[in-house]
């Protein structure tokens, strides 16, 4: 007859061992039982369901040889699970698995020792947690944060080309002008015929009188006077002109370095702008290609705060950015043979229920109606030259802010408006 001691006891262990695999079975985690080697001895059906396989395909099989890992490295993280002194404990590490249909699943592995009644370590208990979307999610947000560095890099390099060009012309400008100056200094034939006229009057100092009222040649002198008095005047005043657009270029230059340096090391931290003050140093800063198409650039921000509070270099950007657009824009239409009215620039800003909206209206090229979504999209272009990142770093800039941005157009030739709605509560001062 069995011991009622005994038969208690095996009682108690198979009623644990089924809650133990009642729990092990039901566990929204993936727990697998391997041995030193690596090699499972157990694992629950989220293993299975997880990768794909047959318990038969799985159990008796390295953990690490569905993994991608090469040999080494599976040696050395088995190595590395196992290798452990009481009390130290190992962190948690990733490891990328593949499905038997081939596809890639990444886990999340945090490792329990098991040691034998004489203290050594004999099996251990592991747990993954599926972080395949999590990694996929970081992974994505990774390259869209470079996507928009180097979004936001090539916009910065553009703009200081942009500036380089605008003080290249102004330079040529000035140089051109300094070399009318000295042209004219040095071949002055004012200054040669007063020499002249001061050489006659030495002449004729003591008789001057009698000289310019009875001598005939003295008789032109009052009229070479007049004369020469008139062409200094104008002489004056055309290297009056000329200093003047000399000064005007290097005021220019000095502008350019002005408005842009400061844009290069602001912080990108949010910090209060003057609306119509940061609208204008854009335009400043396209001042020479806005001059040589002859655009009209109309600032209306009457309905509009006076200042916002904003990521002030960013902001400037999105709107060199969208200022150069609509130049580019009438370019296009220029060189298309369609500009028959005078090219225009409008920048409209006013408040809008819980918005500031910002339009910028051009007469240029346009946009085909299908194309209206995809403009933003990193790399469109209907440039060779051009990155097709400059309207993408706007709207993520735009996103960022929590606002939109939406490009209107009724097709080729009917120019088009850029409209970014900035929700006031991230912008309120």
């Amino acid at each position: 007859m069995q011991n009622p001691e005994r038969k208690q006891l095996e009682k108690t262990l198979w009623e644990t061992e089924a809650k133990f695999r009642t729990i092990f079975e039901l566990s929204s985690e993936i727990i697998v039982l391997m041995d030193t080697k690596g090699k499972v001895l157990d694992a629950n059906a989220r293993l299975y369901d997880w990768l794909g396989y047959k318990p038969e395909e799985v159990i008796g099989r390295n953990l690490l040889d569905l993994s991608f890992l090469p040999q080494e490295s599976k040696t050395k993280l088995i190595e590395d699970l196992f290798q452990r002194v009481v009390g130290e404990e190992i962190p948690p590490c990733e490891l990328d698995f593949v499905t038997r249909s081939g596809e890639e699943r990444v886990g999340r592995i945090v490792n329990n020792l098991m040691r034998d009644e004489y203290g050594e370590v004999d099996q251990a208990i592991v747990m993954i947690s599926d972080i395949t979307d999590y990694r996929k999610a970081k992974e994505a947000l990774q390259e869209s944060m470079q996507r928009e560095a180097r979004a936001y890099a090539q916009g910065r390099l553009e703009i200081l080309d942009t500036m380089l060009h605008n003080i290249g012309n102004a330079i040529n400008s000035v140089t051109v002008g300094i070399g009318t100056i000295q042209e004219n200094l040095a071949n002055n034939k004012l200054t040669r015929r007063l020499f002249s006229l001061a050489n006659v009057v030495k002449e004729h100092q003591d008789d001057f009188g009698d000289y310019v009222k009875n001598d005939p040649r003295g008789q032109q002198v009052a009229p070479f006077i007049i004369a020469l008095a008139d062409d200094f005047a104008r002489h004056n005043e055309e290297l009056t002109k000329t200093v003047n657009r000399v000064s005007e270029r290097a005021a220019h230059i000095i502008d350019i370095t002005r408005i842009e340096s400061p844009v290069s090391t602001r912080s990108v931290y949010t910090r209060i702008v003057n609306l119509r003050e940061t609208i204008d140093n854009a335009i400043a800063v396209l001042k020479e290609p806005v001059r040589e198409n002859h655009i009209e650039i109309s600032v209306d921000c009457d309905n509009a705060p006076e200042e916002i509070s904003m990521q002030e270099a960013r902001f400037h950007q999105m709107l060199v950015d969208l200022i150069k657009n609509s130049i580019e824009a009438i370019r296009d239409l220029e060189m298309a043979g369609g500009q028959e009215n005078t090219p225009f620039i409008r920048i409209h800003c006013y408040l809008d229920s819980d918005s500031l909206i910002i339009k910028i209206t051009d007469n240029g090229i346009g946009i085909e109606k299908g194309n209206l979504d995809v403009v933003f999209r990193p790399g469109y272009t209907t440039k060779g030259s051009e990155s097709g990142l400059g309207l993408h770093s706007v709207a993520n800039f735009v996103d960022g802010c929590r606002g939109h941005i939406r490009a209107l157009s009724d097709g080729i030739g009917e120019g088009a408006t850029m409209r970014v709605a900035l929700p006031l509560s991230s912008i309120a001062l």
